[in-house]
């Protein structure tokens, strides 16, 4: 009487996952000694290793042959992922002493920015080169950049006649702004004023930053008759 053997199947061990650009590392389990990988795989030296690189999805299978010399196959598919590809949102110029918020995309497994925070939203104050890495729920990687910068501080310019005379008074005007807001609580591009003192105004442009400028009146006296 002749026991005839059952079918060895190998248990073959990978990720079966492989994103762009990456190597998926396919190991048979060690009761049985590989005899032949597929062709297909990276590096042919690794025939009869026990564990192969692969750089392409497909369907890929190892024979093997155990201590009695007996043959078993098992297949394994590994399954081709595309790297994510993040678009950062948010605004790229922000007012100076201000900041920005900058937004990920939702769905991903992890977040890592340059700033070395893992949230999907992050607040930045500084004028710089951001960079975003994300990786999906398959392990794949995608990073993108963006650059950022602040705008100009507004420079408000005052005229008017930087004098008046005792007892009277004298109009100064801004330039054409947003808002304003002068030291005398006018918020208006021009005010009247009747006092010799420093007098400053803060603007806001259609941004929505801020700038000072300052003008001193002085008060000259009422000439005497002879």
């Amino acid at each position: 009487y002749v026991a005839r053997l059952p079918e060895y199947m190998p248990e073959i061990f990978g990720d079966g996952n492989l994103c762009d650009g990456t190597l998926d590392t396919l190991i048979v389990d060690d009761a049985f000694t590989p005899t032949a990988w597929s062709t297909n795989i990276l590096r042919p030296l690794d025939l009869f290793q026990r564990s192969v690189e692969v750089d392409q999805p497909g369907t890929y299978s190892v024979t093997v042959e155990d201590s009695l010399g007996c043959i078993g196959r098992s297949t394994f598919e590994v399954l081709g992922r595309s790297n994510p590809v993040p678009a950062i949102t948010g605004d790229l110029v922000f007012c100076p002493e201000g900041s920005t918020t900058l937004n990920a995309p939702a769905g991903y497994q992890a977040y890592e920015w340059s700033t070395a925070e893992t949230s999907p939203t992050i607040i930045v104050a500084e004028a710089d080169s951001i960079t975003l890495t994300v990786t999906d729920t398959f392990g794949c990687s995608g990073s993108t950049a963006v650059l950022l910068d602040t705008l100009p501080t507004p420079q408000p310019v005052i005229s008017g006649q930087d004098y008046l005379c005792e007892g009277g008074s004298t109009s100064l005007t801004v330039d054409n702004y947003a808002a304003y807001q002068w030291s005398t609580g006018d918020s208006t591009s021009t005010v009247t004023v009747t006092a010799p003192m420093v007098y400053v105004v803060t603007v806001t442009d259609a941004n929505g930053c801020a700038g000072t400028g300052q003008y001193t009146v002085f008060e000259r006296a009422a000439p005497q008759p002879d």
